[in-house]
């Protein structure tokens, strides 16, 4: 690691930002929402700017005879005299919000250089210890700087006419229909017309008990979207690439799967099996199977696929397969999959993407409970999903719990439990076991009596 005094650093803008608070108390909240303790690199500028914090947290005006007295109570003198704090206003130009939002800029941007060097020294580390390949270096060191360096903060509480003045294009952009996400379609008719497709920075969650058709039905939707022309990530922590693509060419030359794995195809069928998977070859469908994927890797190879366009649908399966946050222990299974639900939401806001995430329900769904209904509460490891998914819901099959109704074979229920853009409630699909394809139902089809 460089010497402190060989870091990134601008001490005078430091000094702006602090002797503009003292000067006018109520620019300080203008400026916390870009910077933090950390950003400041002099010392005594840290211990300022967090006495102010603590000041402004009280609700206190700041000022250089709060800020003094803070201070002396936290027998901070030592380290920053009376003499120097007096001093941070010699020579300040003139106050303007364009000139603090020019040396807060100038702070932030040697803060992130700092944090790239931290983050250097650690790969340095890893390459010099026994215990990491080469990948694991270089995908360590990705997600690192995705995490340290991007996404520092810079949003700022604004009045709805600041908001509105602002905007991109003016009023006329922002109260332009066209000018909003129109949400990616899943193919399902009625399920669009309750969720308008599927929206930027939303997480779509489905949840089903294991062989309940969820891997199918995440597979079915985004080769559909992919065939609009539009990037999906396929995260796929359970099957291999060759698992996944299997069921994905049998379902688009609507073949049987079991007899394709045992080799009973017609010549027909391998001919039609061919042709899907030059079709399936040229979609812009990226597939991942790395097994013990943390979010932060997810970040990493969204990236990489950035380079070449840009990723319309992201999708996970399954939930409980990601790992935790690196360095991070938890002491239940339900705090370690809350951590990772908080981190999937975060990496939806960045990307402003959406997410089809894919989750086990516990087996509460099994128990002998009236027509075993699961619920999206029954997601396996705590409620944490139930609060971040926009629309939720969970596959259910009666037929696998009624195997003499022949007349249920085909049917399947998505159960919408949470929609905050339009109605719950029951929608019904067709279930094409044999070729692990949903679709719409037949239009003349209507659901038997329970």
């Amino acid at each position: 690691m460089p010497a402190k005094k060989d870091l990134p650093a601008d001490p005078m803008a430091e000094r702006f930002i602090l002797g503009t608070i003292l000067l006018d108390g109520p620019r300080y909240a203008d400026v916390t929402g870009a910077i933090t303790l950390d950003a400041f690199f002099v010392t005594k500028h840290q211990l300022i700017w967090q006495r102010m914090t603590e000041l402004a947290e009280r609700s206190e005006t700041i000022n250089y005879a709060t800020v003094a007295s803070e201070l002396t109570d936290k027998k901070d003198l030592n380290t920053v005299s009376l003499e120097y704090l007096l001093s941070l206003t010699d020579g300040m130009p003139v106050i303007s919000d364009a000139n603090l939002k020019s040396y807060v800029g100038r702070v932030v941007e040697k803060y992130r250089k700092r944090k790239a060097i931290a983050v250097a020294e650690r790969i340095l580390v890893q390459a010099n210890a026994p215990d990491y390949t080469a990948d694991e270096i270089s995908l360590n060191g990705q997600a690192m700087l995705a995490d340290q360096v991007g996404g520092f903060g810079s949003s700022q509480i604004e009045s709805v006419r600041e908001f509105v003045e602002n905007y991109p294009g003016g009023v006329n952009a922002l109260l332009n229909p066209q000018s909003y996400d129109k949400g990616i379609a899943t193919g399902f008719t009625e399920l669009d017309e309750w969720t308008s497709g599927m929206h930027a920075s939303e997480i779509f969650l489905i949840g089903a008990r294991p062989a309940s058709g969820k891997t199918a039905m995440a597979s079915n939707i985004a080769k559909r979207v992919a065939l609009e022309n539009k990037a999906v990530a396929f995260f796929s922590l359970e099957l291999t690439k060759t698992m996944l693509l299997g069921r994905m060419f049998t379902e688009h030359a609507y073949v049987s799967y079991s007899r394709f794995r045992s080799g009973g195809l017609t010549d027909d069928e391998r001919r039609r099996l061919r042709e899907a998977m030059g079709e399936v070859m040229d979609l812009p469908l990226y597939i991942d199977d790395t097994m013990g994927l943390r979010v932060s890797d997810m970040r990493v190879k969204l990236n990489k696929i950035a380079r070449e366009r840009t990723v319309e649908l992201i999708v996970c399966d399954y939930a409980q397969l990601i790992k935790a946050p690196r360095g991070v222990r938890f002491n239940t299974e339900n705090d370690r999959i809350t951590a990772v639900c908080e981190e999937l939401k975060v990496l939806c806001k960045e990307t402003k993407v959406p997410l089809l995430l894919l989750s086990q329900l516990n087996r509460d769904s099994e128990k002998s409970r009236g027509d075993n209904i699961p619920k999206l509460s029954q997601a396996r490891g705590g409620g944490a999903f139930e609060e971040i998914c926009y629309v939720g819901g969970c596959l259910h099959r009666a037929y696998q719990r009624k195997p003499t109704r022949e007349e249920l074979r085909d049917q399947c229920d998505l159960i919408i439990d949470k929609n905050r853009s339009g109605r719950a409630g029951t929608i019904e699909l067709k279930w094409t076991g044999w070729a692990l394809r949903f679709s719409n139902p037949d239009p003349a089809y209507s659901a038997p009596a329970s």
